[in-house]
């Protein structure tokens, strides 16, 4: 199997709703947020690419940093990464990631941006960790990893996750085994909580698990 960051992260919270959307492959609900948030990422990908694109006006405060991504950065690069954590294609990845924007490598470094509308979550932070691990992995002569984290609501940018190759091991261990979990499960049992009343599988969305 494969797996994502979005993926883990939606059968830790609810094995059932994994179960639904992707392994059966029943849609899941668009919502406005995340609308605006594939929006915005569309926007960043064509103005980067230097398409004749206006940004929006919350994005006036990324123009320098935009315009200078146009000379170094890879906008929606598709990272496939084996279970030995080296590049493999997209299509034949045991991880599958999606990197919004990384930079060109700088001697042994590598610079990766992340773009994110609405709040400030904790989780941003592992997701930020793994994304560095993606990196590495793209690029095996780099020793670092730094992955900043763009607000576009907020005009924020997050300190910076720094992944270091020689503390890389444990990071990957750690991902491992909460992968391990998953990929051992075959039940698939639904974990009630407050977020069932916004599943679309949900029994009072009229979906197929009987909890909601």
């Amino acid at each position: 199997m494969s797996w994502s960051y979005t993926m883990l992260g939606t059968w830790e919270k609810c094995a059932a709703r994994y179960k639904y959307r992707y392994i059966e492959g029943l849609a899941d609900k668009s919502t406005p947020f995340a609308n605006k948030g594939t929006n915005a990422h569309n926007v960043i990908e064509k103005y980067i690419k230097g398409e004749t694109i206006p940004l929006e006006p919350r994005m006036q405060p990324m123009f320098g940093l935009l315009e200078r991504l146009k000379e170094v950065g890879q906008p929606e690069a598709w990272c496939g990464v084996s279970k030995e954590w080296e590049k493999t294609p997209y299509r034949e990845g045991w991880l599958k990631a999606k990197l919004d924007c990384v930079e060109k490598p700088d001697n042994d470094e590598i610079v990766v941006w992340e773009w994110k509308t609405g709040q400030i979550y904790d989780n941003h932070d592992e997701q930020r960790e793994l994304y560095g691990l993606v990196a590495l992995a793209q690029h095996p002569k780099v020793d670092t990893a730094i992955v900043n984290g763009y607000y576009i609501d907020q005009k924020h940018i997050s300190n910076a996750t720094v992944v270091r190759r020689d503390k890389a091991e444990p990071l990957r261990k750690e991902w491992e085994t909460r992968v391990g979990f998953l990929e051992s499960d075959k039940i698939f049992a639904p974990r009630p909580g407050w977020y069932c009343r916004n599943c679309p599988y949900s029994r009072d969305a009229g979906g197929p698990c009987k909890v909601g």
